[in-house]
């Protein structure tokens, strides 16, 4: 059997499934009288009927009689369900034994008169409405007592807390995991016992382990009313033996009073062994010297690969003249000679080949070199080398070493950070507003003229006759005379050929005529030694030098 702080006991002569009370041969007298508040929530939905109701308040008659009552032993409230929840017997009331007694006497079968003839009462079944009111009233109760509900169903949860119909709703199955939520928030500790009257297909296996919280232990299933009456002694068992221990130190099975040793103990843990003392199931580590005279071994239990596991005694690394071994029957490392040529020694002196890069030993009368680590010094811009003449050395790293091939940086190194790399963009000035100063990875400082866009008319300038320049950073505009227009102006209309056949500027003014002529000027070439202005792609000869062939008079 398992319980809920993981212990697994086995029992003989039992059957499968959960053991019951009444196997265990427990006097009949017996009664469970250590502190605890019980919270009986009873189903009384219109699914019962009047039979099973004599059947459920004997079960109920002959439960809460196996409990003593008062301040300092059992309380007992008793709460009913079926759309809504009602309570006959509160906490407070049922710590008193007569009020317990009258209370029981006096159950009927509806909270008011109904009239079927056979169904006990009315209406659907909310066990979420019961659930939260048993709950409620164990609040009420003692704060230190062990908190127990016990929900009794013979059916299927089919109406929410708020009594709507939700029998083909996932809601319900949501409404009712809320109410189990409810009791673990409001109760911690509290114990929870799912009863099942009647055949399988009339009971939800889900909402059983919903109320039980997952606790199969804690589910009890019986065919009918009839046997949860005259098979109740299991329940009683449960409730006392989960919460407290009547028998005064028992770690076996507690029945009415009496320790029931187990026959046997079962643990998960498969590095602990479960053994009887006395009538307890005690658990002891798992001895795992599976070599016990190989002392080479060192055994040890792994819980997560579920097995046994050893490691050796570590000996030393073999060398070109030593091989170390351990012994098994002594578990201790020694060594075997493989070269006829080490000296013998008496001490360390007697060793000494002359290498500052090697630790000289005398080890069981045998010389041992060993090659010396040589520890780093704090300086990232040094490494250490050992010479055999002079031992461990630091030299400068390489000056190329932190050369990032980059224009834009200043590379160095640092003892504590190595390699550093600091910007040098922000040193690219040429101190003039109107270039963007830029530095580029492989070319450096590049300063790049700042570019303006075209210039544009404020008032009753001619565009034609604007050009843009930065001036301190801020580009601004200015009217030029249309007689003499800028290289800029020209250069964009005709194109490089053309600006260097024209030797002086040309001018186009459109509407400068009065009559709507247009006129063009330009110096003669050829005698005056200048560049001819035939080289100018607009210009067309007239047969004579100075004459301006594009000139028309309207």
């Amino acid at each position: 059997m398992k319980f809920s702080d993981l212990r697994e006991i086995t029992f003989t002569n039992v059957v499968a499934g959960a053991p019951a009370a009444s196997r265990f041969d427990a006097p009949s007298d017996c009664k469970c009288g250590k502190p605890m508040d019980i919270s009986l929530v009873l189903d009384r939905s219109g699914s019962i009927s009047k039979v099973e109701w004599i059947d459920q308040k004997a079960f109920v008659s002959s439960f809460v009689d196996k409990f003593q009552y008062g301040p300092l032993n059992a309380a007992l409230s008793i709460v009913h369900f079926n759309t809504p929840a009602w309570t006959t017997l509160t906490q407070a009331e049922g710590s008193n034994p007569d009020n317990v007694i009258a209370a029981v006497n006096d159950l009927k079968c509806c909270f008011k008169d109904y009239p079927d003839e056979t169904s006990c009462c009315c209406c659907g079944t909310s066990i979420s409405s019961g659930i939260r009111m048993g709950v409620d009233n164990l609040l009420s109760g003692r704060p230190t007592a062990p908190k127990v509900l016990v929900v009794l169903t013979d059916g299927y949860h089919n109406h929410d807390i708020s009594g709507n119909d939700c029998s083909d709703d996932p809601s319900c199955r949501v409404d009712l995991q809320k109410a189990v939520e409810y009791a673990r928030t409001k109760i911690p500790d509290l114990t929870i016992f799912s009863l099942g009257i009647g055949a399988d297909r009339d009971i939800s296996a889900d909402d059983m382990l919903i109320i039980a919280e997952g606790h199969e232990e804690r589910i009890i299933r019986r065919d009918d009313f009839q046997a949860l009456a005259t098979d109740f002694l299991e329940l009683v068992a449960r409730a006392c033996a989960e919460n407290i221990n009547p028998c005064g130190g028992c770690c076996g099975f507690c029945v009415c009073g009496q320790c029931v040793p187990p026959d046997g103990c079962d643990s998960e843990n498969f590095c602990e062994e479960a053994v009887i003392s006395d009538v307890c199931c005690t658990k002891t580590p798992k001895v795992c010297d599976l070599e016990p005279d190989n002392f080479c071994k060192k055994w040890a239990c792994d819980e997560d690969a579920n097995e046994c596991v050893s490691t050796d005694v570590p000996c030393k690394a073999d060398t070109s003249c030593f091989t170390y071994e351990c012994v098994p029957d002594k578990g201790e490392c020694q060594s075997t000679l493989l070269c006829n040529n080490v000296p013998e020694c008496v001490n360390d002196d007697e060793c000494n080949d002359q290498n500052a890069c090697t630790l000289d030993k005398c080890v069981n009368q045998f010389c041992e070199w060993t090659p010396i680590t040589c520890d780093g010094v704090n300086d990232k811009c040094k490494e250490t080398v050992c010479l055999a003449d002079s031992g461990c050395k630091s030299t400068d790293r390489p000056t190329d070493l932190c050369n990032d091939n980059n224009e834009c940086t200043i590379d160095r190194c640092d003892a504590a950070q190595g390699c550093v790399h600091e910007s040098t963009a922000s040193s690219c000035s040429d101190g003039d507003l109107c270039t963007d100063d830029v530095c580029d990875p492989f070319l450096g400082c590049l300063f790049t003229p700042m570019i303006c866009e075209n210039a544009k008319a404020t008032g009753d300038e001619d565009e034609s006759c604007l050009v843009t320049f930065c001036e301190e950073g801020v580009c601004k505009n200015r009217e030029v005379d249309c007689g003499v227009p800028p290289a800029t102006v020209l250069a964009g209309a005709l194109g490089t050929a053309a600006i260097v056949g024209i030797v002086v500027g040309a001018v186009l003014c459109v509407a400068c005529a009065a009559g709507g002529g247009a006129y063009a000027y330009t110096q003669a070439a050829g005698a005056s030694g200048v560049a001819p202005v035939a080289n100018n792609p607009i210009y067309v000869g007239s047969g004579s030098q100075g004459t301006n062939p594009l000139y028309q008079v309207s």
